[in-house]
């Protein structure tokens, strides 16, 4: 079973975050998605700045979910409502306060934002890792 990688927009948005993997799919300047010869893998970032400025990784959304949580304590929880057809949810969490101290008053969570959607795992996957990384964009 192959991961769902994540769509151009949403590695554009990564991108602007910093988000680095050495991914060996990219995205070229559009939502063509290519491959990078293994002469070039991983370490390509370095051999050709102008090159990689238009190009964009095409990382596991899972990969980039991880991100979220170790980089900026964002949690993206997707749920599923079968009352009449599937239909999946999600919530964005941000962790506040000291994750290596869960005894302090300050630990708790911050919903940030919650939506019900009609389409698949992956595709409400999508969307939150993009509803995310826009919220990031007000955070620095």
């Amino acid at each position: 079973m192959e991961e769902t990688l994540i769509s151009f927009v949403t590695a554009m948005l990564a991108k602007r975050k910093g988000f680095i993997y050495g991914s060996k799919s990219y995205y070229n300047g559009n939502d063509t998605l290519q491959t990078l010869s293994e002469e070039f893998h991983p370490n390509f970032r370095h051999k050709n700045n102008f090159m990689q400025r238009f190009r964009y990784e095409a990382a596991p959304q899972s990969i980039l979910q991880k991100w979220l949580r170790d980089t900026y304590h964002i949690y993206i929880d997707i749920g599923t409502d079968c009352t009449t057809e599937p239909k999946f949810w999600y919530i964005i969490k941000q962790f506040i306060g000291d994750p290596k101290d869960l005894t302090k008053e300050e630990w708790h969570w911050n919903t940030i934002l919650s939506k019900i959607e009609y389409s698949g795992y992956e595709e409400v996957l999508e969307i939150a890792l993009q509803e995310s990384l826009k919220l990031l964009e007000n955070y620095d």
